[in-house]
């Protein structure tokens, strides 16, 4: 295949998938069908499970078991699927008028999508099939299927991502290559480290707390990994994605004396008040430098839980809450948020029986346990809120977080790099804030006052990433993640180097007598002596 046609089939394989993927989401939030789509979806459904069943193992209760088992993973749970209530009989050829109005089959077809997809995902599964073309082919022969491109995945859509694609992989490499990253993993991988998250820094201990393999990505994509155990890989936040909100009380501490410059310095006690807020359970995206392999040092995206605080009465914007990764977290040691002036302490204490975020993301998953992969591996869930994950970036994970809305009933999700809705975060050291600005002409205007020449599309997160790589904006965050991490191996190098040498001597001089003993002439010329006298 040329490399012409080569794009084209890719280019038609990334329309298909993006609105399997929109088809999915609204078939999660409860999406039904009208009465024609039924009718059409319950005999395509027919025809192939009739052809199939006699093949499955089990049967229809296997199916059935298996369709309820989807639905779970999707978030329907349920106890039972009637594969009879969802499909016309076998004597139905084809849908016309006298089969829809024929009473005893207006009762049969359900309006439920999601269930649909399920009974078709599942079918797929036991035909060895590929799911996706399966699910595709099934929308299309019910005639649910758009032929004509969604607005965000028109042709020039997908050039831009894949041109932002090729801006953040080069920003990644270069950042790398600038500071040496690639002696730096090697280094510090090879030592006996700890990482203090919080702090943002290294310790030197008695062994390494880093799991796993070198690369997070090359052999597999690194799922379940505890905060704790993370590799400091220098990173940035690309997109803040709501999985739940709700409003609740929270404590706040209140008082001058009690503010800081930043999270975890030392300052007075204040009075704790309780105050209305909204808690709104993020699941934080990073442009993340790794090793990709033994050899090469490339862009990752890593997720982990993050919580962010809005306060109605003090301010609209969201602050991102320091010190914990989920709204729950009972271990964290202090929670901070920058309102009202600087840094304040804050408490976070809920019931996790009676208090809960009313708002929920759509399965599967949860706010606690979340797709780690949503477009290779669709279902897969991590361990919980202090876990992270790690996977290559590609265009189609791009595609899918910054061109999609991701909006949570009414609750968008935030780009730390918009100058509107744009907030701090909290990466040590140095506390790397990107200048977000204010007005329009700063983000998207040269020096010059020339708009920048952008080809994501407005309104889109995309927009805002690709403005902050040509502003510099992203390029100076990694640079200062990725210098600080190299200072603090060179440190840590030279610190355990003096250190062992130090011990090396220290046992070396142990080996030596405090005294030299007696020669072996002398000894032996006074035993003589004694044996003659």
């Amino acid at each position: 295949m040329s490399e012409a046609k080569r794009g084209i089939s890719e280019q038609v394989h990334h329309h298909d998938r993006q609105r399997l993927r929109a088809v999915l989401g609204d078939a999660r939030q409860g999406f039904t069908l009208r009465e024609r789509q039924r009718f059409d979806a319950a005999f395509e459904l027919g025809k192939r499970y009739n052809a199939i069943i006699r093949e499955v193992k089990g049967g229809r209760s296997a199916f059935e078991g298996r369709v309820i088992e989807i639905l779970d993973e999707y978030g329907h749970r349920t106890e039972t699927f009637d594969v009879a209530k969802w499909k016309l009989p076998k004597g139905v050829e084809q849908v016309d008028t006298t089969v829809r109005s024929n009473p005893k089959y207006r009762s049969i077809p359900q309006k439920s999508l999601i269930h649909y997809l399920s009974a078709i995902q599942a079918l797929a599964e036991f035909a060895g099939e590929d799911i996706e073309n399966s699910l595709i082919s099934f929308l299309k022969a019910a005639r649910m299927w758009k032929d004509e491109p969604l607005p965000d995945s028109a042709e020039d859509n997908w050039d831009a991502i894949s041109r932002l694609h090729h801006m953040l992989t080069a920003v990644c490499q270069g950042v790398a290559v600038q500071t040496g990253m690639m002696d730096v993993f090697r280094r510090l991988y090879s030592m006996p480290l700890t990482w203090r998250y919080l702090e943002q820094r290294l310790q030197l201990g008695t062994t390494s707390n880093f799991a796993r393999d070198f690369s997070p990505v090359d052999r597999s994509p690194l799922f379940d990994i505890n905060i704790d155990e993370t590799f400091p890989f220098p990173s940035v936040p690309l997109l803040r994605i709501p999985l739940a909100w709700g409003d609740l009380a929270v404590g706040i501490e209140e008082g001058r004396a009690c503010i800081a410059a930043e999270p975890g310095a030392a300052r007075r006690d204040g009075i704790f008040m309780r105050r209305e807020a909204r808690i709104i359970q993020y699941r934080d995206i990073h442009l993340t430098i790794a090793p990709l392999n033994d050899r090469e040092v490339g862009p990752v995206l890593m997720s982990r839980g993050l919580v962010g605080l809005r306060i109605p009465s003090s301010s609209p914007h969201v602050s991102m809450v320091f010190g914990t990764l989920h709204w729950l977290d009972t271990l964290a040691v202090q929670q901070e948020v920058l309102h009202d002036g600087g840094w304040r302490r804050i408490k976070l204490e809920f019931d996790p029986d009676q208090d809960r975020l009313d708002h929920q993301i759509a399965g599967p998953g949860d706010d606690y346990s979340w797709e780690c992969d949503p477009v290779e591996y669709p279902g897969v869930l991590n361990s919980g809120g202090d876990y992270v994950v790690y996977y290559r970036m590609s265009v189609d994970h791009l595609h899918h977080w910054l061109i999609g809305d991701h909006a949570l009933d009414g609750e968008g999700a935030i780009c730390p790099w918009s100058p509107f809705d744009g907030e701090p975060w909290t990466e040590r050291p140095g506390l790397v804030l990107p200048p977000t600005g204010n007005l329009w002409e700063d983000a998207f205007h040269d020096a010059d006052g020339k708009a920048l020449p952008l080809l994501s599309p407005v309104r889109t997160n995309a927009f805002n990433v690709e403005a902050a790589l040509h502003k510099g904006r992203i390029h100076k965050a990694l640079l200062n993640q990725a210098a600080a991490l190299r200072r603090q191996a060179v440190h840590l190098v030279e610190q355990r180097r003096i250190e062992a040498i130090a011990a090396q001597e220290r046992l070396m001089a142990s080996w030596k007598s405090a005294q030299h003993p007696q020669s072996l002439g002398e000894t032996q010329d006074q035993g003589t002596r004694n044996d003659t006298e």
